[in-house]
């Protein structure tokens, strides 16, 4: 009987090695060493108004101060732009009162200038959309934080000063807008910090009992029924006055409810896309994607790791293999020797901050298998095993 010859194989028994998916557009985030976002952090120390705890926990002290930096109104005159949170924060120090787009651009950009990645949300009633031509409140904007310890994107409304939660969970826009269109909000609770939101009923162009008729609307389903739409922009944080050259494209989420004509019609906004699925528009930051292959022309031990990542503000990869301690990984492309055997290995994205985000897991084979119709008289060209 001629020797079987062997071969060396690499096999992922488990974690699916992926790349990273690829979308028509993505989003950017002022990053944190952007210069307004460094004069903001240092002139208000919002590291110390965010204090310790995970993202959450952190989240909320920023929504309660925004919150008490002014009361609700329309004094947007007051300020050159309105979208940003230098010029905000002392206007509204000196007695100014903002709206609710004021509110959740400043909590944007003070989550985003410590590095919690942040976003504008715009919600709408139904009565938005032809043909109910309503003409009192019909939509508001709150913002989102990703909360990389509950691994989702959570809602924050500055205005209001509240969050919600869905059996018990924070909730996000999307889960208000499923839990509107499914069950009428029933099973989501609102969840309402101090300072309380303070209605206001002076309007320049709207009379004192329309603005009553507004506010009890308002209240009415504790606002989950804005969340009939639910829609976004792919430009996070940026005032006006940067002038950066981003464009602000809107995302509508569609899987259940098509975009408003009446808001594209009266504000001249076309929808850029329209995310059918939920991971569109829930983007899936911190994730990490790896691939694994055995390296050479020949088999061989030596596996290179391809990493990709949808980190905000990123820095560089940490990689562990066994039961080592997390490393540091230069660049996107490792190399590493594995020993005959299963070892599982761990690759993780870290941010500027030095936190650490999703973490993507391989447990790798290296193991010897026979090769049919070969035996040891002849040479064996190996070819690249994946």
């Amino acid at each position: 009987m001629p020797e079987k010859r062997k071969a060396l194989v690499l096999r992922v028994l488990e974690g699916v090695p992926c790349s990273k998916p690829v979308e028509a557009l993505e989003p950017v985030f002022r990053p944190p060493d952007h210069d307004s976002a460094v004069r903001l952090r240092r002139a208000h120390r919002l590291g110390e108004v965010a204090g310790e705890g995970d993202d959450f926990r952190r989240a909320r002290r920023l929504m309660n101060w925004v919150r008490g930096l002014w009361n609700h109104g329309y004094d947007h005159a007051a300020v050159e732009d309105g979208s940003d949170a230098l010029q905000l924060i002392p206007a509204g120090r000196r007695g100014c009162r903002f709206s609710c787009g004021n509110y959740a651009q400043t909590f944007v950009q003070c989550c985003l200038a410590i590095g919690i990645p942040a976003r504008r949300l715009g919600i709408r009633r139904r009565e938005t959309d032809f043909p109910h031509g309503y003409l009192g409140n019909h939509g508001h904007v709150v913002a989102e934080a990703y909360c990389r310890e509950l691994g989702k994107w959570v809602l924050f409304d500055a205005d209001l000063n509240g969050f919600y939660t869905i059996e018990g969970k924070a909730a996000g826009a999307v889960d208000l807008h499923e839990s509107w269109h499914e069950h009428r909000g029933r099973n989501a609770e609102q969840i309402l910090d101090e300072p309380f939101f303070v209605p206001i009923y002076e309007h320049r162009e709207i009379s004192r009992e329309q603005m009553r008729k507004n506010w009890r609307d308002f209240n009415r389903h504790r606002t989950i029924d804005y969340y009939y739409y639910v829609y976004t922009w792919l430009n996070q944080g940026f005032a006006k006055t940067d002038r950066i050259g981003i464009g602000n494209e809107t995302i509508f989420y569609s899987a259940i409810t098509p975009p408003p004509l009446a808001l594209n019609f009266r504000e001249g906004r076309i929808a850029t896309v329209c995310a059918e699925r939920e991971e569109q528009f829930n983007w899936p930051t911190d994730r990490t994607y790896v691939l694994a292959r055995m390296l050479g022309k020949r088999p061989s031990r030596r596996v290179e790791l391809l990493m990709e990542h949808t980190m905000p503000f990123f820095s560089h990869f940490e990689l562990s293999v066994g039961r080592e301690a997390w490393r540091r990984a230069r660049g996107g492309i490792k190399v590493i020797n594995l020993p005959m055997g299963r070892r599982t290995v761990r690759v993780r994205c870290v941010d500027a901050f030095g936190r650490p985000g999703h973490e993507a897991r391989l447990q790798i084979q290296v193991k010897h298998v026979p090769l049919k119709g070969h035996d040891a008289s002849r040479p064996y060209r190996g070819e690249r095993n994946e």
